[in-house]
């Protein structure tokens, strides 16, 4: 079995047990991108659309994951990404039927809608510097590696590996060639520096029903998906700096396998940590303050397409909490959001051209 097979089996795992443990992961008042009030979340038609969706992903998982073990590569990337299709496609059917059941039985008649802001910022504090720093000392390791190993490089170095770890590529010894993934790295460090900071700043959706409860949840969860996000970053300088050391014969490339290993590893952790929090925190515990009765939150459905990209001229947040998944998504209303979309893309494009010129 390739290391490409194990990692798409990997991918599928991770990306099947996500989606099948999600509906339990968000809040209850949003089942499948729908804002409800929260006495109709046990519903028996939620339930039932949740077993539903749960048969068809499992039945998804098991087809796809056969097709990729018999598959090449090529063509296991268009099984994967038809996998990820059929699932949004299989979600959207659900979000469109609790939609219409919400709309014909009028679920938010008679009820108070409230829209709640925060004020009180304290709890977000954290110094995102120290979190970003070992992926910086990362780069300088592989920065001041190059400095002494560049004299006995020879005259060709390697750019690309097969899947089982043989150079099958190369471009001459030059400094910028050799310095390739030392810029990818410090792309990837300032890239996630940013997204950090936008998040840091994102605002939270508060529920009137329990506002110090949500506002702790909400508060919490950036803390520690931030925390997350600069452990993965960690992590995939790991591993650029291993592929350093084998890209300058430092370490074989019959050790090619073992770089995956730190990817692995940050993709379990955010894992851990994103169903143990749940969506905005909504798993984790706080003394209940009580409930507010009629009070619920706005309904804000029309702002959403399809439950899942968010569309709000008259919203400044760049990023706003999603309704069917772990983190943020973009407002693409948001004419700053696609400034900062923009600038990530720019990143990445620069990255790719110094790799293209230099091939």
């Amino acid at each position: 079995m390739s290391a490409f097979l194990l990692i798409m089996i990997f991918v599928f795992l991770i990306m099947g047990i996500s989606i099948l443990l999600m509906p339990d992961l968000v809040a209850k008042t949003l089942p499948f991108g729908v804002r409800i009030p929260a006495d109709y979340a046990d519903n028996h038609l939620i339930k039932k659309m949740k077993a539903y969706f749960r048969i068809y992903v499992i039945f998804l998982l098991v087809i796809f994951l056969v097709l990729t073990i018999f598959s090449g590569i090529y063509e296991q990337i268009v099984i994967l990404f038809s996998f990820i299709g059929l699932e949004y496609f299989g979600y959207y059917l659900v979000h469109k039927r609790i939609h219409f059941e919400k709309i014909r039985n009028r679920w938010y008649e008679n009820k108070k809608e409230v829209v709640v802001a925060e004020i009180d910022t304290q709890q977000k504090k954290i110094n995102l510097f120290l979190w970003t720093l070992p992926s910086i000392i990362f780069i300088i390791i592989s920065i001041i590696s190059l400095y002494f190993i560049y004299p006995l490089l020879p005259n060709s170095i390697p750019i690309n590996f097969s899947v089982n770890g043989i150079p099958d590529s190369w471009i001459p010894k030059t400094p910028l060639n050799a310095s390739l993934l030392i810029i990818i790295m410090a792309t990837i460090t300032v890239i996630f520096y940013i997204l950090n900071i936008v998040i840091l700043r994102s605002r939270i959706e508060i529920d009137p029903t329990m506002p110090e409860v949500s506002s702790f949840q909400a508060n919490k969860f950036k803390i520690l998906m931030i925390k997350s996000l600069s452990v993965m970053g960690w992590f995939l300088n790991i591993t650029f700096l291993l592929m350093n050391f084998i890209t300058w014969n430092v370490l074989s490339s019959n050790n090619f396998f073992m770089i995956i290993i730190p990817v692995i590893i940050a993709v379990v952790i955010v894992f851990a940590v994103s169903t143990y929090a749940g969506a905005q925190g909504s798993r984790l515990k706080y003394p209940s303050n009580g409930n507010k009765e009629n009070e619920v939150m706005r309904d804000d459905d029309k702002y959403w397409i399809g439950g899942i990209i968010y569309f709000n001229r008259d919203d400044t947040a760049i990023l706003v909490p999603k309704r069917f998944g772990i983190g943020w998504t973009i407002n693409v209303g948001n004419i700053f959001a696609w400034v900062f979309i923009i600038l990530i893309i720019l990143l990445i494009i620069v990255s790719f051209i110094i790799m293209i010129l230099v091939h």
